[in-house]
This record gives structure tokens, C-alpha cells and sequence, in this order.
């Protein structure tokens, strides 16, 4: 019995162990991203911040735009929905409906004030370099 219990709880933390350290990988995958790079040099944030910071913004524009707007917001962002798998991941939210949700996942990650608040604007221009102005002025209305 006490055999079996071991090897049990071997297989259990095996098993956490693999699924713990399967969203690093992902993560990591995103540090090439174009626009995650962008956003870390702009911003002075780390990688997870900047997944993190991002992807809420990104999760809040999904949810205040039109069903349209969104879909062309997701064609432009390269990545996006790696972004935001990741960015639940490292941000702990599920979703969020207000720039005060947005900044308190973003305050959660260890981004100070200055950060915060440069993070939408960052990502607002980069968006309006690679979709154009009509996309960027859409979401800087929802990141007021």
C-alpha cells in the first residue's frame, strides 16, 4: 500500500510538474513576437509584464468592440490569441471589462505607475503602424 501511494503521488507531481511548466514554453515563444518586443522596449517591461499588460488591454478592446471591429483587431495583432492565453496565464484574470480591471492586472505584475499608463498608448501606436489609424483611434477610445 505504502508503495502504491508513493508511486502515486511520484506520477501526481510528475504530472504538475508537466502542466506547471507547460505554459513557459509558450511564453517564451512570444519574446520574438514583433509586437511584444515593441512593447517591452517602449515600456521598459519584462516579458511577462508585457504579455501580461498587453493581453488584458487586448481582452478588454475584444469585449467593448463590435463583434467586426474585434475581428479585425485579432488579424492585425500577430499572435493575439497566444497573447491572450498567455496573458490569463501570467496575469491571472479571465476576463476584463474596465482600463480599472486592465490596470489592476498590470499593477499585479509588478508594473508601477508610469508603466501602466504608457502600456496603451505603446500598444495603441504600435497597432497604428500595423493597421492603421482607424484601428489605433478605435482602441485608444476603450483604453481612456
Amino acid at each position: 500500500m505504502k508503495t502504491t501511494l508513493t508511486s502515486l503521488a511520484a506520477i501526481l507531481s510528475f504530472t504538475a510538474l508537466l502542466f506547471g511548466c507547460s505554459s513557459m514554453p509558450a511564453l517564451s515563444n512570444l519574446a520574438s513576437n514583433p509586437m511584444v518586443q515593441s512593447l517591452m522596449q517602449q515600456v521598459g517591461t519584462s516579458l511577462a509584464q508585457t504579455v501580461g499588460g498587453s493581453g488584458a488591454l487586448l481582452n478588454l478592446a475584444q469585449n467593448k468592440l463590435p463583434a467586426s471591429d474585434a475581428a479585425k483587431l485579432s488579424a492585425q495583432v500577430p499572435g493575439m490569441n497566444e497573447i491572450l492565453d498567455q496573458s490569463k496565464t501570467v496575469g491571472g484574470f479571465s476576463n476584463i471589462n474596465s482600463m480599472k480591471d486592465a490596470n489592476a492586472v498590470m499593477s499585479k505584475l509588478g508594473m508601477n505607475p508610469s508603466q501602466m499608463s504608457q502600456m496603451p498608448q505603446a500598444l495603441s501606436g504600435y497597432m497604428e503602424s500595423a493597421a492603421g489609424p482607424n484601428v489605433a483611434s478605435l482602441l485608444g477610445n476603450i483604453w481612456r
